[in-house]
């Protein structure tokens, strides 16, 4: 069996340094949610020790994940060990629940090291071309943001979002659909408890967001969007 590449040596040579105390904070925080029964346990039993962890929660993840698009906070190359910790997360805020039907969807720019305009150079025949299908493996890898909402999607490939449109240009963009994904954390459940509980919340996931830790994509079908040409739907799986 062919296993998808993880992110690309040429891209982990452009990423930034993780600080090595974001780390520390991740096993730490990892350790006290495991430490937690439930929400309403917990919360009936010392409340002012409970929100006092998720106000630092909150802070740890607005800087570790929120400011990921600004190259700030956790790397590539170290992203997955948060994975623990978003999986005790949703174990006490979404009770464990680990798929999303029916799909889920991941908005990106091709990489400039990788090849920028790699899809309409080898469309249709892209579905094909081994390094192409490497580009797109490599951009589904690992453990990203996705969203339920295929619009989300787009505005994140278009660089709307993040408020960086001129990156886009020149580049293809790719709408990633995942089908039965299993999920690692569903950021929706985190901001509903946050709202409905504590006086305080920062931004550390955006409404819509699914955590995904995708193992091994397989690229399953490209097709053009017939009115914007440079932006194309991949479908995915995990093998």
């Amino acid at each position: 069996m062919k296993y998808a590449m993880p992110v690309h040596p040429k891209v982990l040579e452009q990423d930034y340094k993780t600080e090595p105390v974001i780390l520390f904070d991740i096993l730490n925080l990892t350790k006290k949610l495991k430490e937690i029964e439930s929400l309403e346990n917990l919360k009936k039993e010392n409340k002012i020790r409970f929100e006092l962890l998720l106000k630092i929660l909150n802070k740890f993840l607005a800087k570790t994940w929120y400011e990921i698009n600004f190259k700030k906070g956790i790397n590539l190359k170290n992203r997955e060990k948060l994975v623990p910790l978003f999986k005790e997360m949703n174990r006490l805020f979404a009770k464990g629940v680990e798929y999303y039907p029916p799909s889920l969807y991941r908005g990106v720019r091709l990489s400039r090291v990788l090849g920028p305009t790699a899809l309409r150079d080898t469309y249709p025949n892209s579905i094909n071309d081994p390094v192409v299908l490497e580009h797109l493996e490599s951009l589904a890898y690992g453990l990203r943001s996705w969203t339920k909402d295929v619009d989300m999607a787009q505005d994140w490939a278009k660089g709307v979002v993040e408020g960086d449109g001129e990156s886009a240009i020149g580049r293809d963009l790719v709408i990633f659909q995942i089908q039965k994904p299993k999920i690692i954390l569903d950021a929706d459940k985190v901001i509903d408890y946050y709202y409905e509980n504590l006086d305080t919340y920062t931004h550390m996931f955006d409404t819509e967001e699914v955590v995904l830790n995708v193992k091994n994509p397989k690229v399953l079908e490209i097709k053009r969007y017939s009115h914007e040409p440079k932006i194309y739907h991949v479908v995915i799986k995990d093998r």
